[in-house]
């Protein structure tokens, strides 16, 4: 086997450790786009071994290049390329600019992100957020006398109360932020249905 086997080594994304002021992992930067990608080939000549290569490859590019190895068409619906000549020695671009997204759009104030790069400039855009602010929430929390920063419950409890439901289910009835006395209004029947069964369930106890 050790003859014959392709290994392939790589990271889903990167972390901030304070670059761009930032920590986490969710926009385009080069911290947690750039990620590591180690492919060891035991059946390409010496001369190709221990290579490195600043060309622009992604993620998508791993599928086509294991079915390559293998001998199986690429599907037409893949968007990535097989990195089979670039290991094995050839310095030729796979591609001229790739592309990345983040579709992760969090109530901390994340957005969706899509980017393209070439090996020179990367464009960022930021175009969507249909998220709650957090501000929106501990507002609403605190009106309702809901602990923000605290909670005690069963380790297995299928009931744990989470207070997060009370403001993101309104959603569906009005984009005006929340408040406490317009998420149990009773007249809004729709959303109080949705709203009092889970909100004001007690947290239970497994024996």
């Amino acid at each position: 086997m050790d003859d014959n086997t392709v290994i392939i080594f790589t990271s889903d994304h990167g972390l901030y450790s304070g670059q761009q002021g930032l920590a986490g992992k969710a926009f385009c930067y080069e911290q947690t786009t750039h990620v590591p990608l180690i492919i060891y080939n035991p059946m390409v000549p010496d001369a190709a071994r221990g290579k490195r290569s600043d060309q622009l490859v992604q993620s998508i590019d791993i599928a086509p290049t294991m079915l390559d190895f293998a001998g199986i068409d690429t599907p037409e619906s893949f968007q990535g390329k097989s990195l089979r000549n670039l290991i094995q020695g050839s310095d030729q671009p796979v591609h001229e600019y790739i592309f990345t997204e983040s579709l992760w759009s969090t109530h901390f104030g994340n957005p969706r992100i899509e980017a393209v790069q070439d090996k020179r400039w990367k464009y960022i855009r930021y175009y969507k957020n249909e998220n709650f602010p957090a501000a929106w929430k501990i507002r609403v929390a605190k009106e309702l006398g809901i602990p923000q920063n605290k909670m005690l419950y069963g380790v297995h409890d299928d009931a744990i109360a989470v207070y997060r439901y009370y403001v993101e289910a309104p959603q569906a009835c009005s984009a005006t932020p929340p408040t406490a006395s317009r998420v149990i209004k009773p007249s809004e029947s729709q959303c109080h249905r949705q709203l009092v069964p889970k909100a004001i369930r007690p947290v239970s106890r497994r024996r």
